[in-house]
C-alpha cells in the first residue's frame, strides 16, 4: 500500500512539472530551469525511488516483526495448550481425591454406627445389670421389712442371716474378679498354647519333609527311561486301575515291595516307549512289555519301598 502511494506521488509531481513547463511557454518563456526542462522530473523521481526504497525496507522490517509476533502468538497458544493439560490433570487428581474423600467418609459413617450399636449393647447390659442389683436390694429391703415385723428375737438371728448373706455377696464378688483374672490367665496361656501348637505344626511339617528325604533315598526306582504301568480295558483311562496312586502301588506289590513313596508322570502309552497293563489287581495279574499301541493311561517314575 505503501508502494502504491509513493508512486501516486512521482506521476502526480511529474505531471506538475509538466504542467508548468506548458504554462511557461504560452506565457512566451523559454527559460527552463537551468535550461534543463526534465532535470527537477529526474530529481524528483529519484527522490521518489529513494522514498520507496526506504518504504520498502520499513515494510521488510514490519514484515520480520511480524513473524517473531506469530512466532510469539504461537509460543503463547503451547503454553495455554500445556496449562489446559495441566488443568485437566489437576482436575483428574481433584476427582480421584474426592472419590477416596468419599469412600473415606463411607468408611467414617459405617465405624461410627458400629460405635454406635456397641454403646447401645453395652447400655442394655448396664441396664439389665443394674435391674438385678435393684432387684437384689429390693430382695433385701423386703427382707429386712419382713424381719423388723418379727420379734425382738428373731429380728437379731434374721440381721445375722441378711449380715452372712451380704458377706457371702461380697465373697461371690471377690471370687468372681478371681475368676475373671483366672479367665484372663487362661486366655494367655491358651494363647501361648497355640503359639506351640503352631511351633510342633512347623516342626512336623519339617519332619514330614526330612521322612519323605529319607524315604527318597531307601526307595527303589522300579521302572527304567520310557516304562510305564497301566490296567487294560478301553484305550483311555487307569480303567481297572481307576488313577495313577492305585497303578503304581499295584506295580509295587507285582515287584516285591509293599509301600509306594512316590510316582511322577501320567500320560498316554502312545508317548512311553513301553507300557506294562495289568490284567486284574487282586489277583494280581499283569502283562509285562505290553508295548505303546494304544492311548491308555500310563504312569512312570515309581518309587517304592518295604
Amino acid at each position: 500500500m505503501k508502494n502504491f502511494n509513493s508512486y501516486c506521488v512521482a506521476a502526480l509531481t511529474a505531471l506538475f512539472i509538466l504542467a508548468s513547463s506548458a504554462v511557461q511557454a504560452q506565457n512566451g518563456n523559454n527559460s527552463f530551469y537551468n535550461g534543463q526542462p526534465f532535470k527537477q522530473l529526474k530529481s524528483a523521481i529519484e527522490a521518489n525511488s529513494a522514498a520507496i526504497a526506504e518504504l520498502n525496507a520499513d515494510l521488510a522490517a514490519l514484515q520480520t516483526e511480524l513473524a517473531e509476533v506469530q512466532t510469539d502468538i504461537g509460543g503463547i497458544e503451547q503454553q495455554i495448550a500445556d496449562s489446559e493439560a495441566a488443568i485437566a490433570d489437576l482436575q483428574a487428581a481433584t476427582g480421584d481425591l474426592e472419590t477416596d474423600l468419599a469412600s473415606l467418609l463411607a468408611q467414617h459413617q459405617s465405624d461410627v454406627a458400629a460405635i454406635y450399636t456397641a454403646i447401645a449393647n453395652t447400655e442394655a447390659q448396664i441396664a439389665a445389670l443394674q435391674a438385678n442389683v435393684q432387684a437384689e436390694i429390693a430382695a433385701l429391703n423386703a427382707l429386712v421389712t419382713t424381719l423388723s415385723t418379727t420379734v425382738d428375737a428373731d429380728i437379731s438371728a434374721l440381721l445375722a442371716q441378711t449380715t452372712s448373706m451380704l458377706a457371702q455377696i461380697v465373697s461371690l464378688n471377690a471370687q468372681l474378679s478371681v475368676h475373671t483374672q483366672q479367665l484372663a490367665a487362661f486366655d494367655s496361656a491358651l494363647a501361648s498354647v497355640e503359639s506351640d501348637i503352631s511351633a510342633l505344626y512347623d516342626t512336623v511339617s519339617t519332619i514330614d519333609g526330612r521322612v519323605t528325604t529319607l524315604e527318597s533315598y531307601h526307595s527303589v526306582l522300579i521302572t527304567v527311561e520310557g516304562e510305564a504301568y497301566g490296567h487294560h480295558g478301553a484305550c483311555s483311562g487307569f480303567n481297572g486301575c481307576v488313577d495313577a496312586a492305585t497303578c503304581a502301588q499295584a506295580a509295587c506289590e507285582v515287584n516285591g515291595y509293599s509301600n509306594l513313596v512316590s510316582f511322577g508322570e501320567v500320560k498316554p502309552c502312545t508317548e512311553f516307549a513301553n507300557c506294562n497293563l495289568f490284567y486284574s489287581l487282586d489277583p494280581l495279574n499283569i502283562d509285562m512289555n505290553w508295548g505303546n499301541w494304544c492311548p491308555v493311561a500310563g504312569v512312570t517314575e515309581i518309587r517304592c519301598s518295604n
